[in-house]
């Protein structure tokens, strides 16, 4: 069976070097577009401290739509499925919030299977030159999605030589994040910040490991001195899928109704940031759109009942940490698409990928945020290296696939994870950056003199 599998793997390369043949002058258009820039050099300008008259935090919410216009490729399930239409729209969802320090931080939700991080990085930049925020203190989630563009490149005609994703899509999409983040950073208002958690049970399932898994809906509410909601951010472990492969229409799918019923509910924008996710967690609710309205209501639902239940989150002051990671890309198919311009390479050097992963002290909220799709073990393992009030946000500032832990990598349950990872190193990297983020957050002192 050994020898089988690697006569297979070496016919599989050999195809793979073939097409690169067959197809290499659309692969070196792929190359140039998915590493290209999008917004040129900049002047940097001085990063402003807005003056406040009180010890609070201060917000600015906006959102942007980002559907595409015409028929693109799109992220998730398998290669070559395209739009045929649009179902309903898809966002990027922006809040700038500040404390009385002048420290700022942009929190970016977009309607997307992923956002790989050499686009992050021009996000950052940009929004530094323009003096919205610092550059590390940008955090771009993704929902994950299924029903929108391809904005990773994988699942695009890989035979034609055509990847998944559209560089003036990428570039419509980043343009569309800084216009956002501009606004909301354009009219911030003192606000209270809370925090609430809810009962998730029921909604999702781990079809891999069923007695494993985090049903914990937490949930960071924005709200004005008024009382008025501003914005809500919700954080729960669970793929958007409730539609399946069959679908072509451009959808939020269930994030989508679920924030549409947030907001009817409470006001204000409603953001989704996903939790533990991976390996495989999904909603016990499969079929149209009827159910993924349902779905989304359900959780809408919950959310808004834990309102009556929160805690407000203080002190008001604001620090973040980052730090880079490198990991050994062992996948071979990632290698090749790389390589051969399908997916942008911006953040492959010496056979690792650069990643990074955060951790932000909001008050008294602890918030870790990591480069991919976590399973629940290590997402449960993360949160209780944290103290309460916690968040665990997941997918944010890269997508580098499944995160499985060390001693799970091997599992024949997780067979389909090990070919959407970048290697077995992924868990221990990440794990690693964490407990040395929580080390010097230790040391972090909320009322700087």
């Amino acid at each position: 069976m050994k020898r089988f599998l690697k006569i297979l793997g070496i016919v599989f390369v050999i195809g793979i070097l073939l097409m690169a043949v067959a197809v290499s002058g659309k692969i070196g258009w792929n190359r140039q577009q998915t590493n290209k820039n999008f917004f040129g050099d900049g002047e940097k300008k001085a990063i402003l401290a807005q003056t406040t008259k009180e010890n609070s935090f201060y917000a600015g919410v906006s959102q942007k739509i980002i559907t595409p216009a015409e028929s693109m490729y799109l992220g998730g399930f398998n290669f070559n499925r395209k739009a045929t239409g649009v179902h309903d729209n898809l966002y990027a969802r922006v809040l700038v919030l500040g404390d009385g320090y002048g420290t700022r931080i942009v929190i970016v939700s977009l309607d997307l299977l992923g956002f790989l991080r050499p686009d992050v990085l021009q996000i950052q930049r940009e929004i530094e030159i323009r003096g919205i925020a610092f550059g590390q203190n940008v955090i771009i989630t993704s929902t994950h999605t299924h029903g929108a563009p391809d904005m990773i490149g994988y699942y695009g005609n890989i035979l034609k030589g055509e990847s998944g994703r559209s560089f003036a899509y990428a570039k419509f999409v980043a343009n569309q994040i800084i216009e956002a983040a501009e606004e909301a950073f354009d009219r911030p208002e003192p606000v209270d910040l809370y925090t609430s958690v809810a009962d998730g049970g029921g909604l999702c399932g781990n079809k891999r490991f069923p007695e494993i898994i985090d049903n914990e809906i937490r949930t960071f509410f924005v709200a004005y001195k008024s009382g008025k909601i501003a914005a809500t951010i919700v954080n729960f472990g669970c793929h958007p899928e409730v539609l399946d492969r069959r679908n072509t229409l451009i959808t939020a799918d269930w994030p989508g109704y679920m924030s549409d019923n947030l907001e009817q509910r409470l006001g204000g924008k409603a953001f989704f940031v996903n939790g533990a996710l991976g390996g495989m967690v999904t909603p016990t609710y499969k079929g149209d759109y009827k159910l993924a309205e349902k779905f989304g209501g359900e959780i809408a639902y919950r959310v808004a009942e834990s309102y009556q239940r929160r805690i407000k989150i203080l002190p008001p002051y604001i620090s973040t940490f980052s730090q880079e990671i490198e990991i050994p890309l062992q996948n071979q198919l990632f290698k090749y698409l790389i390589w051969f311009g399908f997916i942008p390479g911006g953040t492959f050097y010496d056979g690792k990928i650069v990643t990074e992963v955060n951790y932000l002290q909001i008050g008294n909220l602890q918030v870790i945020t990591v480069p991919g799709e976590i399973t629940p073990q290590v997402g449960i393992k993360i949160k209780s290296k944290l103290k309460e009030p916690k968040m665990v946000w997941s997918l944010a500032n890269d997508e580098i696939g499944y995160i499985l832990q060390k001693e799970d990598w091997s599992h024949q349950k997780y067979s389909y994870e090990r070919t959407m990872s970048l290697g077995s190193e992924t868990g221990p990297k990440v794990m690693a950056a964490v407990d040395s983020l929580k080390s010097v957050s230790n040391k972090l002192k909320f009322h700087p003199k």
